[in-house]
């Protein structure tokens, strides 16, 4: 939002009531519009507290200049009363947050989703045949003699291992 105007007028009361009602949402969690509305009703104080001299408009003139001069300090920056919420009625520039996070949820119960089916898929074979699959975290490694050496057996773990070492000869 940041636009001065309004907020103006929001500390001087002449918004309706709905647009009232979204700026104090943004005030909720904007800092910088936060500070600029206490600023103002500052100076308002300020004004009002303000006694005309026996001069009259030339005091007037240096006392508004020297209040000006005052309220142009460096603001210290507001800290929440409370711990930082975001509602649902925040402003559109904090969905993003909320999207990043509903993401993030999807994609652990994706990877969460995908270990339990690599869980339960098949590990190895049993048997002698390759149609016959055992189940569970274990895997079988089975012995099987090389055809280029004459050491006797290998262990091979996995039966495409096993067909790619039977094409390439035993390599």
């Amino acid at each position: 939002m940041h636009d001065q105007d309004v907020l103006s007028d929001y500390v001087d009361g002449m918004l309706d009531p709905e647009r009232t009602c979204g700026v104090e949402r943004h005030l909720s969690v904007c800092l910088h519009c936060r500070a600029f509305v206490q600023e103002q009703r500052e100076v308002i104080a300020r004004m009002r507290s303000f006694t005309l001299g026996h001069q009259g408009q030339h005091d007037l003139a240096a006392g508004l200049m020297h209040m000006a001069r005052e309220v142009h300090r460096e603001c210290a920056p507001i800290r929440p009363q409370g711990p930082a919420t975001l509602a649902t009625s925040a402003p559109a520039q904090y969905a993003s947050a909320r999207r990043s996070v509903a993401c993030a949820v999807f994609a652990v119960a994706g990877c969460v989703g995908a270990a339990l089916v690599a869980v339960q898929v098949p590990v190895g074979t049993t048997g002698g045949t390759p149609g016959q699959m055992q189940r569970g975290g274990s895997s079988v490694v089975r012995q099987l003699p090389r055809a280029s050496s004459g050491s006797g057996t290998e262990p091979v773990a996995d039966p495409v291992v096993r067909a790619a070492m039977v094409r390439s000869g035993g390599h």
